[in-house]
């Protein structure tokens, strides 16, 4: 991280008040619940739009132009939207159970029984959380995702706070506060799974330049959210963090698609790696999906499919969805899913596009590693060893 930038998120998460902060970049009357039918079809065409059109999820139930998620309609579950309500330009839900009434399959797909007494807390879940693009990397976006914190969190009042994001998606949540807690990755109708958490932990939001810590400790102040107990923070005090140097370091020395990268830009790309433990039939790309990111395979096996046809088996040091970087906004060509437990390294195929603006020694020697279509180099894939792949 930039320190100019750390340093900044450092003074808002520990001076300034959350309604200076929120006050300065949304208006509160700009973020709602959408009560009415009129305002939930509203909310539903917006996910269309994003999910179904520009992604290529069906995952959802879709119907005339509406994306509606299992669980949409459950009493417990609240849609917030920013801007017009006819018209909206963000939204998100988030879930909410009493404390014990978790269901079964999500308890198990985030390992909730890593934290101790969570069947006495209430839990929430945040997800379906999306923008339109003219409001990504912006300050209204951001506003937005801040007033939605606050609502949610004066709505719901959450005892833990939980998550989902695909593996690229996962340094955005990080900067809001969000952290892995050892839960293994998951399939979802969109891909891998990475379960996270955020925790009303007073010193750990001031310490970690969260940018929703400032909304948080307001809460908490308030008394409309409890600080959470000491005895959650045992589950991120004992995970690996996918983020970890020494273990993205241990993993990149073995033979792979990229070996042949130079030291400084070896050390770019490590840099805004992950790593990450994927047990036996979790689904890493899905045919008809947008590419989002590369997945560099450390060990295990993988198998890629087409419809319902094996097209073949994949091994240690394979790079997949090398057409992230190469062609954004195209679609996979087949699904991948292991087939044994397996270590990958994932890259956001938008970070990597940014690291090569920047770097051009490293735009250089990714371009002749992965793009078939440029004439063969000393690092061109011809080269590679024989056991790793570009797919």
């Amino acid at each position: 991280m930039h320190p100019t930038t750390r340093s900044l998120r450092q003074r808002i998460s520990q001076s300034w008040p959350a309604t200076v902060l929120l006050d300065a970049l949304y208006r509160r009357d700009d973020v709602w619940i959408a009560t009415t039918p009129a305002e939930r079809d509203a909310v539903f065409r917006l996910r269309h739009a994003v999910y179904a059109e520009e992604q290529g999820d069906t995952g959802g139930h879709i119907d005339h132009g509406r994306f509606i998620a299992p669980g949409d309609h459950d009493p417990e579950c609240i849609l917030i939207g920013c801007g017009p309500r006819h018209a909206p330009e963000a939204t998100v839900r988030v879930h909410t159970w009493e404390p014990g009434c978790v269901p079964p399959d999500y308890a198990r797909n985030h390992a909730l029984r890593r934290f101790e007494g969570i069947d006495r807390l209430r839990v929430s879940h945040v997800g379906y959380l999306m923008l339109k693009p003219s409001l990504r990397s912006s300050l209204r976006g951001l506003g937005f995702v801040l007033g939605a914190m606050e609502l949610a969190g004066r709505t719901a009042r959450p005892d833990i706070l939980f998550a989902h994001a695909a593996p690229g998606l996962l340094a955005r949540y990080e900067r809001f506060g969000f952290r892995t807690y050892g839960a293994p990755v998951f399939s979802s109708t969109r891909g891998p799974e990475v379960p996270l958490c955020i925790t009303a932990d007073r010193a750990w939001l001031r310490a970690s330049a969260s940018l929703w810590a400032p909304v948080i400790l307001q809460l908490v102040d308030e008394g409309v959210i409890a600080e959470s107990p000491t005895r959650l923070r045992s589950p991120f005090e004992t995970a690996n963090r996918p983020s970890d140097p020494e273990r993205l370091r241990e993993a990149w020395q073995r033979p792979h698609a990229l070996s042949a990268l130079s030291l400084d830009a070896s050390r770019a790309v490590l840099r805004h790696a992950r790593r990450f433990e994927v047990r036996p039939g979790v689904c890493l790309h899905i045919e008809g999906f947008v590419e989002k990111d590369l997945i560099l395979v450390v060990d295990g096996t993988v198998r890629r499919e087409r419809g319902q046809r094996v097209v073949d088996h994949k091994g240690p040091g394979s790079l997949l969805g090398v057409e992230a970087w190469m062609e954004p906004g195209s679609r996979h060509r087949h699904t991948v899913r292991t087939v044994t437990g397996a270590t990958i390294l994932t890259l956001s195929g938008r970070r990597l596009r940014k690291l090569c603006a920047r770097h051009p020694i490293l735009s250089a020697e990714l371009g002749a590693l992965l793009d078939h279509r440029r004439p063969a180099t000393p690092t061109a894939p011809s080269s590679l060893p024989p056991e790793v792949s570009l797919v």
